[in-house]
């Protein structure tokens, strides 16, 4: 909670400060900062918030003041009221963004849920849609209530196949999820698990019980990771480990990855935070090997899979992915199970790609994404234009990550733009040929963009998938999520899409709920198995995609 620090007789000047549990040793005590000095250490996505609002609540504070003393002038009580109620608004809204820190949300075991047993119309251990209906059923206590119920997989579509109307659904105007006045909440919960600080020439401070550890995925080029292993009287288990990814862009550093390894550590999970090329600790390592936006690195993930189930101790691996690496967690699932002349992939960027063992299943554990960007095409095409943050924070702090990227690799000068920036990494990287960038979105791609070539990946996953989506994630609208279960039959993947979360700020709204579905999801006796599917998509040439009525900022399939 907020606690106003006091004088014992008398109030102070003192900043709002936060009160959490001491971090692990070597760890920034966000605990023990003021607002002002976090911003100053973090650099948080939405800190910003702070100085534009504050210069708000000054302007509307000070000029109704001096309007009220200028001589001649009457101040009735419709406008003392105004004034009031004006001041209570911005007020509130500074209290709000005061919540506007990355904050450490840890594992609270006691107020996990472990479902006692699940299974499917035959009695044995059930699909992933399957499961998410019993499981949520006894998890919905740890939802906050909002009115609305949470959307399962069935719930997405209509009988006909075709995708509800998510936003109709949970009375959400899309055309105003990205600002301050519309959503304050989603960017709330977005901005306590997000930060925009790198550890790159300075490691992450170490994280008790976790080894730092190189994974070869192609001669000469290796990546890092942070590796937890689960123990009982000291010595380690025999367990599942999970692999975490960070987000776009993102390293070790983020204390939300801190947070869910070690509590799936302490939950009886192994686990490894992966950095992947360009990224933290590969980086330094590696400087000259660039990042190609999850096209090279869902190959390298086999490669950590298979590396990780040669080892002593771990039996089966999972995958959970945020935000742009959520859609690389989806991905990997579409890798392992498809086919090697899958026409989504060129042949000339298949043989530049990581070889791996196609002969073996990779996370069979299960794949967990949290707010995939599955239209990223048309957040690429919104960021091709400057956002101010106040008009748009989301895509204007992404757009300063970008070009920070930019100016730190010498791409050439600083632009927001995440086009320019993938065809900066593809010039020099492996994927240099011509029509790199093409055949590397078309791999990429999850959803329908223009004609562009485009087929339902999911439809080929044969793991246990589950996305986790909110209804008002102020970045990759929840409509795209509705039109991807449209598309796609596999009973292999499932959907919860909830009131609140913002983008990946689940720890944020519903930590508990959220905890214990990534704890019951990859439990080794009842979480889902994978079910033998052969899909009945047949593939087409053109997809024809036209404008969502509700909003011009994203587009539905039909």
């Amino acid at each position: 909670g907020y606690v106003r620090q006091a004088a014992p007789h008398r109030m102070t000047d003192r900043p709002w400060r936060i009160r959490h549990a001491a971090p692990p040793s070597g760890w920034p005590v966000t605990a023990e900062l003021s607002a002002p000095r976090t911003r100053d250490t973090f650099r948080p996505m939405f800190s910003d918030t702070y100085r534009e609002l504050n210069d708000l609540i000054h302007r509307e504070i000070g000029g109704r003041i001096h309007a009220s003393r200028r001589p001649g002038v009457r101040c009735g009580h419709r406008r003392r009221n105004a004034s009031v109620l004006s001041c209570i608004a911005l007020s509130a809204i500074l209290a709000q963004a005061a919540c506007l820190n990355e904050r450490s949300f840890p594992f609270q075991a006691d107020r996990l849920i472990r479902v006692s047993e699940s299974s499917g119309d035959n009695g044995e251990r059930p699909t992933a849609r399957e499961w998410l209906v019993q499981t949520h059923a006894r998890l919905r206590p740890l939802v906050p209530a909002s009115g609305y119920e949470p959307l399962l997989t069935e719930d997405l579509t209509t009988s006909d196949g075709r995708a509800v109307d998510v936003f109709d659904y949970f009375d959400k105007d899309p055309a105003y999820l990205h600002t301050a006045i519309g959503n304050l909440s989603g960017l709330t919960a977005t901005a306590q698990v997000t930060g925009d600080t790198e550890a790159i020439e300075i490691p992450a401070p170490a994280w008790p019980g976790f080894d730092d550890v190189w994974i070869e995925v192609q001669p000469g080029v290796s990546i890092s990771g942070r590796l937890g292993l689960a123990t009982k009287d000291g010595e380690p288990i025999d367990a599942d480990c999970i692999v975490l990814l960070p987000g776009l862009l993102g390293d070790n550093i983020r204390v939300r990855t801190r947070d869910i390894c070690m509590g799936l550590r302490d939950a009886g999970f192994h686990t490894l935070a992966l950095e992947f090329r360009g990224h933290g600790q590969a980086e330094a390592k590696y400087p000259n090997v660039p990042y190609n936006f999850s096209v090279m690195e869902t190959p390298d993930l086999m490669v950590v899979s298979e590396w990780l189930q040669k080892k002593p101790h771990v039996r089966r691996t999972g995958l959970i992915g945020f935000s742009w690496s959520a859609n690389t967690a989806l991905l990997a699932a579409w890798e392992d199970g498809r086919t090697p002349s899958d026409p989504m992939v060129s042949a000339e960027l298949a043989k530049r790609q990581t070889p791996f063992d196609r002969g073996r299943r990779h996370f069979d554990a299960g794949v967990i994404a949290v707010s995939p960007t599955l239209e990223f095409e048309q957040i690429l095409d919104r960021l091709e234009t400057p956002h101010a943050f106040s008009e748009n924070p989301c895509l204007s702090s992404l757009q300063g990550t970008v070009a920070h990227r930019i100016e730190r690799k010498q791409h050439g000068p600083p632009s927001g733009s995440l086009r320019k920036l993938i065809a900066y990494e593809f010039a020099k990287s492996s994927l240099n040929y011509e029509g790199s960038v093409a055949d590397g979105l078309t791999y990429l791609r999850l959803a329908p963009y223009k004609d562009l070539p485009y087929e339902p990946k999911l439809e080929w996953a044969r793991v246990p998938v589950l996305i986790i989506h909110s209804a008002n994630d102020p970045l990759a609208y929840a409509q795209e999520v509705a039109q991807c279960f449209a598309d796609t039959h596999n009973p292999n993947v499932a959907c919860v899409m909830l009131h609140g979360g913002g983008h990946d700020g689940f720890a944020s709204y519903c930590r508990d709920y959220l905890y214990s579905l990534f704890v019951n999801f990859f439990d080794a006796d009842r979480g889902p198995k994978a079910t033998p599917y052969q899909s009945g998509y047949r593939r087409r040439a053109k997809i024809n995609v036209i404008s969502c009525p509700n909003c011009a900022q994203h587009s539905r399939t039909r």
